[in-house]
């Protein structure tokens, strides 16, 4: 719910506004893969290949594994740490300066577009970077993996090598300096607990511990005694695809945590670790690139978009204008500035520059979408179901993988009464992108419009389990209507695991349910939101806590604003104490849904 909206730093990284040299860029295209440098050529070829080389290591390590996706990844690759910090347009932290960690790089990963800036010559950068790339194909094909096997199989990927010739996997992380410092493992159940949420991750040094052990169990699981060259770890995957709690899911294959611990301890007390080595098929060195300086137009759009997927406003609307100034028949250009327009609530504005990107691309997808989307919302007729709905089989003419124009396709044929449709549409989206609350929960609101009850709380139960924040809070409500319509209820285990996610759900705040009347902001920062509900209207601030929007509004966490996207929607807010009508109450967070055809359910 909205997850993709997050900046995937490994440090932290402030916002105040700088700006990079818009002169002086180089572009190298590789086939799955746009570097952008501005320093050595031949530094900017050596990054795309690298990125190139991980994700074929990751295609022939893991075969049968999707790595196609229409989210392109652009990599800014910049000749200093000074460049690094004016194109994020950010400085590190002061409390970090000094400090032998550093600024690691980053990878913002997207469903229209992922970003990464690595600097050039510094193979750490570009270890982080890689990490968090193989977080996206893991995420392709793959539901929620445990917090530690996620991060040890980015890890163990990202640490892997190939000359051409030979894969070579298990190469020892940097990061082992970090636990000879800390003095030692951690018990392998301890780290299997660790979360997003965990100490592991608040803390900025338990962090880099938590990546060295899930690393290592992860090589153990892989290349380790007894564990079948990875055939158990490949099970143990199967096992929690299959929707296996975890911890049985580790006894089934793996056994007694004790023994495995005790077998772990020993396997990482040698002096060097076992590496693994097998022919390559792909040969990396010899792919096609194409290389070409960019314009400073050119740059500068390039560097707008960045600024727009960083939400920093100021800085695109400066570049866009003088890029478009001299670069006036740019369709990226109009693209880009269509997006901040649309960012900033002038509708007008934004579907007059789709319009100019259309006409000098016809196949400019994106601009396609989101133009109709905007139509259809602004029209809402008899007739906008229908011709949203055209417009989307346009979309995906162009770009057959753009998940999100297979979910709205699925709720424009639940408008058209194509329930059966709907259902396929829906389910393409899920196998497109499996890693997605939402996802799950469109179609198990369309199972549910099916009478296919026991399927639509099974998908919803999922959610609720796996998921946390505003996604379990959808899927509880959903269990809830589910549950109303099927007159099914709970028994046992099944009962007492609802009721503990209910109560423990938001615990210590009252739920007021209604639609967003108006939205606050100053700065594209929100300061209340006024909400009614049953007839009345009531207004609440956010002072410490987070909000979360459903998957399915039709808008991706690249340009979706609260500030202005979110009027009319349903939205539950999670109020501090009973709301006080005529006064602004606290809040520890809210929740934007986008039911299907409301109440009819009920």
């Amino acid at each position: 719910m909205g997850a993709k909206a997050s900046f995937l730093f490994f440090l932290l990284i402030c916002s105040t506004l700088a700006f990079s040299s818009d002169n002086d860029w180089t572009e190298v295209k590789s086939p799955h893969f746009t570097v952008l440098g501005d320093g050595p050529d031949e530094q900017a070829r050596s990054i795309a290949l690298s990125f190139e080389q991980a994700r074929a290591i990751f295609t022939e390590a893991l075969q049968g594994m999707r790595t196609e996706t229409e989210a392109p990844t652009v990599i800014f690759a910049t000749r200093d740490p000074g460049s690094m910090r004016a194109v994020l347009g950010a400085p590190l932290p002061s409390k970090w300066t000094g400090t032998t960690l550093g600024l690691a790089g980053l990878y913002m990963r997207g469903e229209e577009t992922d970003y990464s800036i690595v600097e050039m010559g510094e193979r750490h950068t570009q270890v982080v970077a890689t990490h968090e790339y193989i977080h996206k194909l893991l995420h392709l094909n793959f539901t929620r993996l445990p917090t530690w096997l996620d991060e040890g199989l980015a890890e163990f990927f990202a640490y892997s090598n190939s000359d051409g010739h030979r894969v070579i996997l298990g190469i020892k992380s940097e990061r082992m300096d970090y636990l000879y410092l800390y003095g030692g493992f951690d018990p392998p159940e301890m780290v299997m607990k660790g979360s997003y949420r965990s100490e592991y991750y608040r803390n900025p040094y338990k962090v880099q511990i938590f990546y060295t052990e899930s690393w290592a169990l992860v090589h153990y699981m892989i290349l380790g005694p007894n564990m079948e060259g990875g055939a158990k770890l490949n099970k143990f995957l199967n096992v929690l695809q299959q929707g296996v709690e975890e911890k049985k899911a580790f006894q089934q294959v793996f056994g007694d945590m004790n023994s495995f611990s005790d077998g772990f301890n020993k396997y990482m007390s040698q002096k060097s670790l076992p590496a693994a080595a097998f022919q390559a098929s792909i040969d990396v060195s010899k792919m096609p690139l194409s290389v070409r300086k960019l314009s400073v137009p050119e740059a500068r759009i390039y560097l707008a978009a960045l600024d727009l997927r960083r939400h920093d406003y100021d800085s695109a609307n400066k570049r866009l204008a003088s890029a478009l100034q001299d670069a006036p028949k740019n369709w990226f250009g109009h693209e880009q500035i269509a997006f901040l327009n649309f960012s900033q609530g002038k509708v007008d504005d934004a579907i007059k520059e789709w319009n100019a990107a259309l006409e000098l691309n016809p196949k400019d997808y994106l601009a396609l979408y989101y133009k109709g989307l905007v139509q259809y919302r602004l029209s809402r007729n008899a007739s906008s179901a229908a011709e949203f709905k055209k417009t989307l089989d346009d979309v995906l003419a162009i770009q057959p993988n753009f998940t999100l124009a297979h979910v709205m396709r699925s709720r424009m044929l639940v408008e058209m009464g194509d329930l059966d449709g709907a259902a396929a549409s829906a389910r393409k989206a899920l196998n497109l992108e499996p890693d997605l609350a939402g996802y799950f929960l469109n179609y198990a609101e369309i199972e549910l419009l099916q009478k296919k009850y026991a399927a639509a709380l099974r998908n919803a139960q999922f959610v609720a389990r796996l998921w946390d924040d505003a996604d379990r809070g959808e899927a509880l409500d959903l269990i809830i209507r589910i549950r109303a319509a099927s007159k099914l209820q709970p028994a046992g285990d099944e009962k007492k695991e609802e009721d503990d996610l209910i109560q423990g759900f938001a615990k210590g705040t009252i739920p007021v349910r209604g639609e967003v009347e108006s939205v606050s902001c100053s700065n594209n920062r929100l300061k209340s939101v006024t909400v009614k509900a049953e007839g009345k209207e009531y207004s609440f601030r956010l002072k410490q806590g987070s909000f979360g929007f459903s998957d399915t509004i039709g808008i991706t966490g690249e340009h979706f604003n609260v500030c202005y996207h979110t009027n009319g929607y349903p939205i539950v807010v999670r109020s501090k104490g009973e709301p006080i009508l005529g006064a602004v109450s606290e809040m520890s967070g809210f929740e934007i849904r986008n039911f299907l055809l409301p109440g009819e359910v009920e």
